[in-house]
């Protein structure tokens, strides 16, 4: 309870201190893609195998980071980093290498797919340089997205990763 309690802290300074202007370039021109992922998806990890699959095929290098509760094997068929719950400090940093380049890296779009709320993500997502950000939808989140994107409850992880691959095709697009 208190180290949720600190992470909202953390969180609500983070937002404070603002990320400035974000803005899309045409996803055509777009070269570095980063992908935040929630573990909680290993049991469709074909979803998200297939979605970094598409995104190098378009050409974009692709970097990706998700959160593990505890170990198990890896169901991914691309390279990523991960954090654990013991880096999470008690007052709502990350103590992770990976972590830190991760949120330091200038991405052109940066994916946040996650079933729920989850503050170290929220953190993350504060803390990125990215130039665009597109993530689940979850009320009172909106400071931390350029867009979100909401699927009917039961939709399957492949619908929610396509609509955000779609979306991001036809908002960031040189029309736009």
């Amino acid at each position: 309870m208190f180290r949720k309690l600190l992470l909202r802290w953390q969180n609500r300074k983070l937002l404070r201190q603002g990320t400035g202007g974000r803005s899309p370039v045409p996803f055509s021109m777009a070269k570095d893609i980063g992908v935040l992922f929630s573990d909680q998806f290993s049991a469709e990890a074909g979803a998200i195998n297939d979605f970094i699959r598409q995104l190098q095929q378009d050409g974009k290098r692709v970097r990706a980071l998700t959160y593990f509760e505890r170990p198990h094997s890896n169901p991914y068929a691309f390279k990523f980093d991960y954090f654990t719950k013991k880096e999470l400090t008690p007052l709502g940093h990350i103590r992770n290498e990976k972590v830190d380049q991760f949120t330091g890296f200038s991405f052109d779009y940066l994916f946040c797919i996650n079933g729920e709320d989850f503050l170290p993500f929220d953190i993350i997502m504060q803390r990125s340089k990215a130039r665009f950000r597109v993530g689940t939808y979850v009320p009172d989140k909106e400071k931390y997205f350029e867009v979100m994107v909401k699927v009917a409850a039961g939709e399957p992880l492949p619908a929610l990763i396509n609509q955000m691959y779609q979306y991001t095709l036809l908002l960031a697009t040189d029309e736009a």
